[in-house]
């Protein structure tokens, strides 16, 4: 071989590789612009679970805040309704009782009432008599 072919094969051996140094530089380089990007995406994404995990402990507060008032509620309902039930049961107790005086107390309004129209009777049985008796004596 002559130095001519040696210069030539180590002119191309060196132009070879710096095309491949270069391609490996290009290589590289978008790796590590695909890697800064990765990572930046790495990072929003840890920011937004973090968002997301905050948001959720809040969330669960308020669940827990609303079933506790939930249950406050529903015992105060029941609570008013014990009451209700037991007004209605007095009111009911008081209702009977004042029905019951107010059938004894008609009961004897209508005793009364047929006393009083027997003597009646008897009163206009005795003026009809004593009319009668007045014709006649007034008649002889």
């Amino acid at each position: 071989m002559s130095q001519r072919t040696v210069a030539l094969l180590n002119f191309f051996g060196a132009v070879t590789l710096a095309v491949l140094l270069v391609l490996h530089w290009r290589n590289e380089r978008m790796l590590e612009q695909q890697l800064a990007r990765k990572n930046t995406e790495l990072v929003e994404q840890n920011v937004r679970h973090s968002e997301l995990v905050a948001h959720c402990a809040a969330l669960e507060r308020d669940v827990s805040q609303l079933k506790s008032a939930l249950e406050a509620t529903r015992a105060e309902a029941a609570a008013v309704r014990e009451t209700n039930r037991r007004q209605l049961d007095q009111t009911v107790a008081d209702s009977t009782q004042k029905l019951t005086e107010w059938e004894i107390a008609v009961a004897g309004r209508d005793k009364r009432i047929s006393e009083l129209d027997a003597e009646l009777k008897a009163a206009r049985s005795r003026l009809d008599e004593a009319i009668t008796q007045l014709k006649a004596a007034g008649a002889r």
